[in-house]
């Protein structure tokens, strides 16, 4: 049977994706993917199979991509090296014959010269190899998450607050809702630009 593969399953977001795929599809149908399948016990326990396996284990992806008809590919953390690990699991995903690869990148203004570090060029590389690589795939973009923006409005917002010029919508989602919620606008109270 052709299963869909959710890779960083033990994560918040693919956790949350395995779960919402699992009231569609039977625990037969879907497998995660996992460095660590002790994080993955409740998984598993909802009848799920949990493959073992790791991005930069090309051997691990080969075993963990046997069967899989759709692969969810979860980016890996940010300070790695995303570029050989989502290399990695593409050239898996062709050799394996995957019919179809779901990646979500940031969303990113069109002519930007904004870059989130670690995150911006990296998933604009993995953006470029997914087309080049003959594999059906959907970018499902997504803004950055909220449980991270402390590293752009500062640490201590809540205590000395948060100016930010020019802030017309923003577009911060949450992992906590998977990323699948509508986009969360009203959440920072705006100020004028000093």
């Amino acid at each position: 049977m052709s299963k869909i593969l959710v890779t960083g399953a033990s994560g918040n977001l693919g956790r949350k994706t395995l779960l919402q795929l699992l009231k569609k599809n039977p625990p037969s149908k879907l497998a995660a993917f996992v460095r660590d399948p002790d994080k993955a016990k409740d998984l598993a326990g909802l009848g799920i199979e949990v493959r073992k396996g790791d991005y930069f284990d090309p051997e691990s992806l080969k075993r963990g991509f046997k069967d899989v008809e759709k692969l969810m590919l979860i980016s890996t953390h940010a300070f790695t090296d995303r570029r050989k690990a989502h290399a990695n699991a593409i050239n898996a995903a062709v050799d394996a014959g995957i019919k179809h690869v779901v990646y979500m990148p940031i969303i990113r203004k069109a002519n930007s010269s904004f870059v989130l570090q670690e995150v911006t060029e990296e998933d604009k590389f993995t953006e470029k190899l997914l087309m080049s690589s003959g594999l059906v795939y959907t970018l499902a973009k997504h803004p950055p998450f909220l449980d991270v923006i402390g590293n752009t409005i500062g640490m201590n917002a809540a205590e000395t607050g948060v100016r930010i010029r020019q802030l017309r919508e923003p577009s911060w989602s949450s992992r906590r809702a998977g990323g699948l919620s509508p986009f969360l606008q009203s959440w920072l109270p705006r100020h004028p630009a000093p």
